[in-house]
């Protein structure tokens, strides 16, 4: 367990109402809603791994961007990968 001991809080995060609680258990902090613990819990968890500079430096957004740019819709709740131009 690292999170007294570092100040780190390891990962998976998952919420308890509004309230964010690390993998060791401990809370991490309290939002104003479960719905706005539930959307920092899924981007923490989505960018483990990703470097905080490359986070910082908007290289994620850029990439989910460039996808949209790609995608092409085929119908209802379906796509279609398309060449870029």
């Amino acid at each position: 367990m690292a999170t007294r001991e570092t100040g780190l809080h390891p990962t998976p995060w998952h919420c308890e109402g509004a309230w964010i609680v690390d993998a060791a258990d401990f809370p991490v902090g309290k939002l104003f809603t479960p719905e706005d613990a539930e959307r920092v819990v899924a981007a923490v968890n989505a960018c483990v791994g990703i470097p905080t500079q490359h986070l910082r430096d908007g290289i994620v957004r850029r990439s989910l961007d460039e996808r949209a740019n790609t995608l092409e819709e085929d119908g209802p709740g379906r796509g279609e990968i398309r060449k870029s131009p």
